[in-house]
């Protein structure tokens, strides 16, 4: 098929099959384009871009400003080209005729690389902390850091290899394995855009390893597909990495780097262990976190740009500052996958010198946090009316920087740690449960790194400061199952807060979740059912995170997060917990806990969807009282707070003012219904369709009750336990929520 395509096109054959398209010249290039037709001028440029492996953004209506830009693009990744300003009457070389006419007037041939001699000096700092090139239009390769320029060989020469890489295949899984006190690192040869990636790994002492960035990206999905050439062999690596690496080398020297993918031999699970345990101490001893979002595209400079202005001190917030398109660019940022990634909590905040490059722009991360923490504060007090309950609504994108899987990172990042002046980590703040639960927006490709991601910043756990006085419950290691983790942590939260609490907050990624596995046994260990005790993310109140769902699901956890315990059965007892084992040691499933039965389900009322309070549901809570008045309606203690699981929604007890807010819907549901010929109370109650009232004016407090009740009752049921007999000789049942799934006989417990 090559051969007919190669008589019909042109296009040499080799180059259908593919050949490295960087063999053939750029004449030769153009020349297979010269003949095609598009409907819009642009697209002539456009179509270009795959065959020169360049990215611009597709800006239609630009006429033909696209192939200026196409041959910037050319221009700095291809060797013995210039750019030609044809505006200053400059000669006007043709590369030749092949060239089609629009493109041919803004290139050149020159024995120099356009843009090779540029130095880190060229670049100017601007008062938003970006940096910023002379060169406008240059890919810049600039870092906001004054000692960024490494030796050559990390022994201390300028020099670095000059052989010609070959085709040989450099198998990871078979590098020497490094010991516990020692790291790799990749030392980067300059170059531009479009120039292969060469380099070497070598292994050094924590104790005397050369100055380093450490890199925080995505891993994504693809397979390995693009080369670069390490000891003069080729490995293959994914894309998103290959783009980081092409724009963050350097043009005119090396530059030190550790990389997860590359550092790390991912093959050996030893070594992962013990690499991940050091994590901590790599990424607080690089020079620098370089953060990378991913390419550009047609937003993401206006994006950068915004966030260079509002955190200038004289920014003007003016009139409905949300319709300037710049915040929709920057929302559109804020949704990037580097965002949802579990990894680069550790990465980004255990560094005080983090850098975020998109593309060929560069800023801070204080600065690019502080820009969305601007617009945070300026919705608190100018929230446009239909931010949330209009989806389709041009101004829906600003509730991404009101709660999104970015700004709850942002968030996180800055409240893990207390650090000093200088920027030292001073104390950590927040639990491993708490982070855990924080933290469940985001995914990693492996699913013990759940846990394992979060150890470094821990305040119960001991990667980075190891204590007697803490018991080592989680640590790093990769031989075991991905159950065995979870039972773990789930021993560690146990034992850490003196409560059982962990077991019921949804946490864990489905095993269904898409991931990368390296081999079967990994695949195996990922794909074990897990038991009823771990509760996954799918049972959130908008089901699994990565699904982005807008419609509940799920009621909210009855539970209150880590830093607030809103219920206390046990009156503070020390829980008794263990997880049954097989003879390998391995959890086989089970957990055991101390505690006693009190009641069995006797009853249970129709599940209440989409926040229906049922007339089944209300009857099953006014069983429980022997105080049921007549008109004018008294509600009993035990109705008001349990459809209200008894909180506020801080998680503070429930207020006396949800009794008469309660007391009012009953009043209208009976009025409505109201039977001449019946003389029982509970006859004459209605279900409360709760979002429907929402969507009425209802008194403020009337209001906040049924926001609480929305998501407590939402898809449960109430139910009642055969009756009990009191001191004093009296019957009463217990009565109370349960899940959707719970069944008659079910045992009721405290533990």
């Amino acid at each position: 098929m090559a051969s007919e395509i190669h008589q019909i096109t042109g296009i040499d054959a080799a180059a259908i099959q593919g050949s490295d398209l960087s063999m053939y010249t750029v004449e030769e290039r153009m020349s297979w384009a010269e003949e095609r037709q598009t409907t819009r001028l642009e697209d002539a440029a456009y179509c270009l871009l795959g065959i020169f492996d360049v990215n611009i953004p597709l800006l239609y209506g630009e006429g033909e400003k696209a192939f200026r830009r196409l041959a910037e693009e050319i221009a700095k990744t291809t060797r013995g080209y210039k750019l030609v300003d044809i505006n200053k009457g400059s000669p006007k070389p043709r590369i030749g005729q092949s060239l089609p006419w629009k493109l041919a007037p803004y290139l050149s041939r020159d024995i120099t690389v356009h843009g090779n001699s540029t130095s880190k000096n060229d670049f100017s700092e601007t008062q938003s902390g970006t940096r910023t090139s002379p060169y406008r239009h240059e890919t810049a390769q600039v870092f906001p850091h004054r000692d960024l320029h490494f030796p050559g060989q990390v022994t201390g020469t300028d020099d670095h290899d000059e052989s010609e890489p070959t085709s040989d295949a450099l198998d990871p899984g078979s590098i020497p394995s490094i010991t516990a006190s020692q790291l790799r690192i990749l030392t980067l040869d300059p170059g531009v855009v479009g120039d292969r990636l060469v380099g070497r790994v070598q292994e050094f002492n924590f104790s005397d390893a050369p100055p380093y960035y450490a890199l925080s990206y995505t891993w994504g999905q693809e397979p390995d597909l693009h080369p670069i050439f390490l000891q003069g062999k080729k490995r293959l690596i994914r894309s998103n990495l290959f783009h980081a690496l092409q724009r963050i080398r350097l043009r005119s020297g090396p530059i030190n780097l550790w990389i997860d993918s590359i550092c790390i031999n991912q093959q050996d699970d030893s070594e992962r262990t013990s690499q991940v345990r050091q994590m901590a101490d790599i990424y607080r001893n690089a020079t620098g976190v370089l953060i990378w979002l991913g390419e550009e595209d047609s937003t993401s400079q206006l994006a950068m740009d915004v966030v260079e202005e509002i955190v200038q001190p004289n920014y003007s917030w003016r009139g409905p500052w949300w319709e300037d398109y710049g915040f929709v660019a920057l929302a559109q940022i804020l949704e990037r996958p580097w965002f949802r990634r579990r990894w680069v909590l550790q990465e980004a905040a255990i560094s005080s010198n983090s850098t975020i490059f998109c593309g060929d722009r560069q800023v801070y991360m204080s600065t690019f946090a502080m820009a969305v923490n601007l617009v945070r504060a300026r919705l608190s007090t100018t929230t446009p009316p239909d931010i949330q309950t209009n989806q389709s609504s041009p101004i829906a994108f600003l509730a991404i920087f009101r709660d999104s899987p970015a700004v709850r990172l942002l968030d996180t990042i800055e409240g893990a740690f207390r650090r000093s002046d200088e920027g030292a980590i001073v104390h950590r703040r927040l639990s491993l449960e708490t982070l855990v639960d924080l933290a469940r927006f985001s995914d990693t490709s492996d699913h013990r790194d759940t846990v394992y991601s979060l150890l470094s910043l821990a305040r119960d756990a001991t990667v980075l400061s190891i204590s007697s006085q803490i018991d080592v419950l989680v640590d790093p290691d990769y031989s075991k199952t991905v159950l065995d983790v979870y039972s773990d942590f789930i021993l560690h939260c146990i034992h850490h807060s003196g409560s059982l609490d962990i077991l019921l907050p949804p946490w864990a990624p489905l095993q269904s979740t898409t991931h990368v596995v390296r081999d079967v046994n990994v695949s195996e260990l990922h794909n074990q059912p897990l038991p009823s005790w771990i509760a996954t993310r799918d049972r959130l109140p908008f089901g699994e995170p990565s699904r982005r769902l807008t419609q509940r699901l799920h009621g909210n956890p009855l539970v209150g997060s880590s830093q607030k315990r809103v219920y206390n059965s046990h009156f503070s007892s020390k829980p008794e917990a263990r997880i049954g084992r097989d003879s390998d040691a391995k959890c086989a499933g089970s957990l055991y806990v101390k505690g006693f039965v009190f009641g069995e389900v006797a009853k249970r009322s129709m599940r209440m969807p989409n926040a229906m309070v049922t007339k089944d549901c209300l009857k099953i809570l006014v069983s429980a009282s022997q105080n049921l008045a007549p008109r004018p309606l008294s509600v009993p203690d035990v109705m008001w707070r349990t459809i209200c699981a008894d909180r506020d929604d801080k998680g503070d007890p429930a207020p006396p003012f949800y009794r008469s807010a309660l007391s009012h819907l009953l009043q209208l549901s009976c009025e409505a219904t109201a039977s001449v010929d019946s003389t029982n109370l509970i006859d004459n109650f209605s279900s409360i369709d709760v979002e429907e009232l929402l969507d009425t004016d209802l008194n403020d407090h009337v209001r906040t009750f049924l926001e609480i009740v929305k998501g407590v009752i939402w898809n449960r049921r109430t139910f009642q336990t055969y009756p009990e007999i009191e001191t004093d000789g009296s019957k009463r049942p217990f009565v109370g929520l349960i899940p959707q799934a719970a069944k008659f006989g079910d045992k009721v417990c405290i533990v």
